[in-house]
């Protein structure tokens, strides 16, 4: 009788083949069904799609339920997953795989597919059903996934070549903000190889201290006094010079490196605006922003009460910058975390405001200290009496609910005057300065320069 014999054998075939925790094929199996698929995909001359998935955020669920309802929801994402793909199988023939290869990475293998859109409705499915909320250990937990897409033979005719496309389609998926799908494509990949080269440079430069911030100047429009100053990263790359916020933010925000880069952004403005205060200079506040990544982490009041009671700084002169649209995603969330850094005593801004959520109903529930408007504003405000209209009634809104109101990227002294006169309480941008390295702005506060009368613009360039 060999049934015990068998049984054994199978239950050791399950284990070497299968994820212990999800049931899926593993890694090494999913290298098999991948290769056979391809072979099949050849000998018929079919199309079929390598899908490569990962969760977003899912190191946020371990940190904040622990392990265990990391691995519960791992466990109901396969089952979601699992479910979705039945629908899609092919003639009833459960030829399509879904494997886990480890953390919270997954693959699909997509075969006979009629036609490479075939793919994409798989998913759009995924997504969606993804997006429905879990329960976890009694919480509901909210979870988004990403997902590159290779096709063959399109994007490769081997295991490698298309794990490698689908693996660039999924970064790219990742990097356009996540919780989305992507297809890979030549101009992706160098796109993508092009992120990673400063994905790998912008760690060295965490890690060997290439990162400073320089510190632009706020005027107050009534005393010509310098009222502010906000904090800007800036990075001097040692091979290829100074390398633009615009380029490297989003690499940051995408890879999870704004976490912290933004924690020393903010524990350094908060030391350095103490030193300079110690040294006798006029106490202003320093404004720092607050990427969304960093906003929806729940330690986020924490960390800038520990950046304050760490640097000694008052905390009536700590200024904290969100975006506007950034608060109208989730405006309860949003809601309760500027209360709660009203009651540490945090100054707060608004950021970019009226680019398309601007809602009096919504400005009313919020504590919020001060409006910045937006740059684009600027444009043409000395020729477009309608652009100036704009700004006069934005800034009498701001007034009325008992708020400043500041705009940025001021270069010339035509767009000074006309803001001068639409009743603007602070002006920030090249024609005052431009963002000034820490040893300059002692000077710059304390000089006497009526800057009114005084243009320093330069044509072309803009507020960092």
């Amino acid at each position: 009788d060999i049934t015990e014999r068998k049984r054994t054998q199978a239950h050791i075939e399950q284990i070497a083949l299968h994820d212990t925790l999800t049931g899926l094929p593993n890694r090494f199996l999913f290298h098999q069904r991948l290769g056979d698929a391809l072979a099949q995909a050849k000998r018929h001359e079919d199309k079929m799609a390598l899908m490569f998935l990962d969760l977003d955020d899912f190191k946020g669920v371990n940190d904040t339920l622990g392990h265990d309802a990391g691995d519960e929801l791992l466990k109901q994402v396969a089952e979601r997953l699992q479910s979705q793909l039945r629908e899609t199988d092919v003639l009833g023939r459960h030829e399509n795989t879904l494997a886990r290869l480890g953390g919270d990475e997954f693959t699909i293998i997509l075969t006979n597919l009629a036609d490479p859109v075939d793919s994409v409705n798989v998913a759009e499915r995924i997504l969606a059903k993804i997006g429905n909320p879990f329960t976890i250990a009694g919480s509901e937990v909210h979870c988004g996934i990403s997902i590159g897409i290779a096709i063959y033979p399109t994007h490769g005719t081997d295991p490698e070549q298309l794990l490698k496309t689908a693996d660039m389609a999924l970064y790219r998926a990742k990097a356009e903000g996540r919780n989305t799908y992507c297809f890979y494509s030549e101009e992706l990949e160098a796109q993508v190889l092009i992120r990673k080269a400063i994905e790998a440079d912008l760690r060295k430069a965490v890690e060997e201290g290439q990162l400073s911030l320089a510190y632009q100047p706020q005027i107050d429009v009534m005393s010509d006094r310098p009222v502010g100053l906000e904090a800007l990263l800036r990075w001097d790359h040692p091979e290829r010079g100074p390398i633009a916020p615009e380029t490297f933010i989003p690499v940051a925000e995408s890879t999870g490196l704004i976490l912290p880069i933004g924690q020393w952004v903010l524990e350094q403005a908060c030391i350095q605006n103490k030193a300079w205060q110690d040294a006798g200079l006029p106490a202003v506040p320093v404004a720092v922003n607050i990427s969304p990544v960093q906003f929806q982490q729940e330690d986020v009041l924490a960390m800038v009460d520990e950046a304050l009671q760490h640097s000694g700084l008052d905390h009536a002169h700590l200024c904290v910058e969100i975006t506007e649209s950034l608060v109208m995603q989730d405006d309860f969330v949003s809601s309760g975390i500027l209360h709660g850094l009203r009651r540490l005593g945090v100054k707060v801004a608004l950021d970019d405001f009226g680019t398309g959520y601007s809602s009096l109903s919504y400005l009313m529930r919020l504590p919020v200290d001060k409006i910045k408007l937006d740059r684009s504003f600027l444009h043409d405000i000395e020729y477009d009496q309608g652009g100036a209209a704009i700004v006069k009634a934005m800034v009498s809104l701001g007034h009325s609910l008992g708020m400043r109101v500041t705009m940025e990227g001021a270069e010339t002294l035509n767009q000074v005057a006309v803001l001068s006169s639409s009743g603007i309480d602070e002006i920030q941008g090249f024609y005052f300065s431009e963002p000034l390295p820490p040893e300059a702005v002692p000077d710059f506060l304390t000089k006497e320069v009526n800057f009114s009368e005084k243009a320093t613009a330069e044509p072309g360039r803009h507020t960092g």
